[in-house]
Order: structure tokens, then C-alpha cells, then sequence
């Protein structure tokens, strides 16, 4: 059964899947290490219990991610 039959971690992992694909493009132009410590930032922050710390770490990756991706938009 994919994903134990979870349909929230299926929904989001749908949901991600375009995200992922984009990461993979622009892995290569520097931003992986960058991306992997806003979302260890994300983690951390849940992992603690958090929830102010993980909500800013996470509008700060969108807002990062928006930005980083703005200019390849059309």
C-alpha cells in the first residue's frame, strides 16, 4: 500500500512533486545547500515544538523560494 494509505502524506507529496522536480533543475546552480538549511530550519523548528520559530522558517523559505525562482518566470 503507497504510503500506508495515508491520504494526507499522499496529498502532500502530490502536491510537492512539481517542487521537486524544480529543485532537481537548479540543483546545480548552487542553491542546493541553501535550500537544504531553510528546510533544516523548518524542521528543527517542529522538531522543538515551535510553532512561531516554524512558521517564520517557513514563510522564509517560500519567500526565499519565490525569489529565487522569480526571474525564470514568464
Amino acid at each position: 500500500m503507497w504510503l500506508a494509505g495515508n491520504d494526507v502524506a499522499r496529498a502532500a507529496l502530490a502536491d510537492t512533486h512539481c517542487h521537486l522536480h524544480i529543485f532537481r533543475l537548479f540543483y546545480s546552480s548552487g542553491t542546493g545547500a541553501t535550500v537544504h538549511a531553510e528546510h533544516g530550519a523548518v524542521v528543527a523548528a517542529i522538531g522543538a515544538g515551535d510553532r512561531a520559530a516554524a512558521t517564520a522558517a517557513m514563510r522564509a523559505h517560500l519567500v526565499a523560494a519565490r525569489d529565487r525562482l522569480r526571474p525564470y518566470a514568464h
